[in-house]
């Protein structure tokens, strides 16, 4: 039921059109989750974001349910062998959890193992409490907290980041 489709080039042509990954970041200002995601105000526009996933430092995977486009996750600040990692879930999975567990669940393994890592971190805005319950679900593990580690860029104000980790040895879901 999970889709995972990477953005890169197969023999020099891009999985994606410019115009789809432009459309992606259209979709999370439409839906309400932009500003979410890019908390730090560091992707305003989808040229931006098209431009960043275009870089060498971010890793994108684009994330199917049912064939249905429901997530996406992007992988950067690799170092040794773990990555920062972040996500946006749509609409259409929105409330569903089992879905959105198994969804992070399938995506973060398939990033540990076409990367080679070993762990993944994500930092999340205390704030943020959806999204924290969603990587718990998919198996994830709470690291920590940094006070004033995630800057809203619309208030000018910081707040406390969650840090969580993700690793193939964590927790596995069961219950999915």
């Amino acid at each position: 039921m999970v889709k995972i489709i990477p953005y890169v080039e197969v023999d020099g042509v891009p999985t994606f059109k410019n115009s789809d990954i432009i459309g992606i970041y259209d979709r999370m200002v439409e839906e309400g989750t932009a500003d979410r995601t890019f908390y730090d105000g560091s992707i305003r526009s989808g040229e931006q974001f098209l431009a960043a996933m275009k870089g060498p430092n971010n890793f994108l995977i684009v994330i199917y349910w049912n064939d249905e486009l429901s997530a996406v996750m992007w992988a950067n600040r690799f170092q040794c062998k773990w990555a920062q990692n972040h996500f946006c879930c749509f609409r259409n999975v929105w409330g569903n959890h089992k879905v959105i567990h198994e969804m992070g669940r399938v995506s973060c393994l398939w990033l540990l193992d076409n990367l080679k890592l070993d762990c993944l971190f994500s930092m999340i805005p205390e704030s943020n409490k959806p999204a924290i319950a969603s990587v718990l679900g998919a198996g994830a593990t709470i690291v920590g907290t940094s006070p004033f580690g995630a800057y809203n860029y619309k208030t000018g104000k910081s707040e406390g980041a969650v840090w969580i980790s993700y690793t193939k040895e964590g927790k596995q879901n069961e219950d999915l």
